[in-house]
Order: structure tokens, then C-alpha cells, then sequence
């Protein structure tokens, strides 16, 4: 089914999307440190030091959110994803709100001030990045596959 801008869509292409995203997602993960040459960091620590964070997370997600705008880029949908052009009820505008005031409030300050200004740089530019993938992937290329596909989000 063709609808809008963009290339064909159907659920097996979405279904692999999803699946390349996951393999993408855990691959780069693991591969980018190994291919480097430097240690893989158990799950544990990978938040502990600058180099952990950028060396094991930091380069993995911003691959992958390349390679998620370029698909986007690729099957034509980059408008559609980028602008929702259905409105959106009012109160929703809470959710947001209560993540930050949640996050703010829940944040152990000193902790993130002891670790120095390049680490809670590189954890804003890591967190942009895995933001930026999993908003593509899923309110973006996702809702407007099911769009397509004739169906509402409550179909996602």
C-alpha cells in the first residue's frame, strides 16, 4: 500500500525495520569497541568513566542514529516523520513535564558534578543521540508505516 510521499509500505518491511534497528542497535554496542581495540565494558560500568560512556555507548548510538535518518531519508518518509500533522489532545502536553520534573528530581547532582563537565557533556550528546533513534524508529517510522498501512496508532 502506497499513500503520501514515500515508498510502498507493508508489514514485513516494517517488521524487519524493527528488527534491523534491535540487531543495529545491540551490534554496535559491542562491535565498535571490539573493532577499536578498546576494553568492553561490562553493562555495569559502562556509565563510570568519560572514556566508558563515549567508548561503548556514545559512538554505537550515534552510528545508529545515522542510520536510522538515513533509511528515513531513503524511503522518502522525512517530512511525515519529522511533522505529525494530526493534533494532538492537550493534557499530553503533561507527560513531558512530569518526565522532566521526575528527572530532575530523581538526578543525583553531586555525583554528576563529581564526574566533571566533558563527562555530562558526552552523556547530553549520548542521550540526543538515543533519543533521536528511538523517536525515528518509533513515533516516526513506525506510526506512519501503520498510518499507511490504514490503521491508527492503537494498531502500533
Amino acid at each position: 500500500m502506497q499513500s503520501g510521499s514515500g515508498r510502498n509500505v507493508n508489514i514485513l518491511g516494517l517488521f524487519l525495520f524493527w528488527l534491523g534497528y534491535t540487531v543495529i542497535s545491540i551490534g554496535m554496542w559491542r562491535l565498535v569497541p571490539t573493532v577499536a581495540g578498546w576494553d568492553v565494558v561490562p553493562y555495569t560500568d559502562l556509565s563510570n568513566t568519560v572514556e566508558a560512556l563515549f567508548q561503548n555507548i556514545t559512538i554505537a548510538q550515534g552510528i545508529t542514529a545515522s542510520l536510522v535518518v538515513l533509511l528515513v531519508g531513503i524511503l522518502g518518509w522525512r517530512a511525515s516523520v519529522l511533522k505529525d500533522d494530526r493534533p494532538v489532545a492537550r493534557w499530553l502536553l503533561a507527560v513531558p513535564i512530569i518526565v522532566a520534573v521526575t528527572a530532575l528530581a530523581t538526578t543525583d547532582w553531586s555525583n554528576l558534578a563529581d564526574k566533571g563537565g566533558s563527562y555530562i557533556l558526552v552523556l547530553a550528546i549520548t542521550t540526543l543521540f538515543i533519543g533521536i533513534s528511538e523517536e525515528t524508529t518509533f513515533r516516526g517510522v513506525f506510526v506512519v508505516g501503520v498510518r499507511r498501512l490504514g490503521q491508527s496508532e492503537m494498531g502500533v
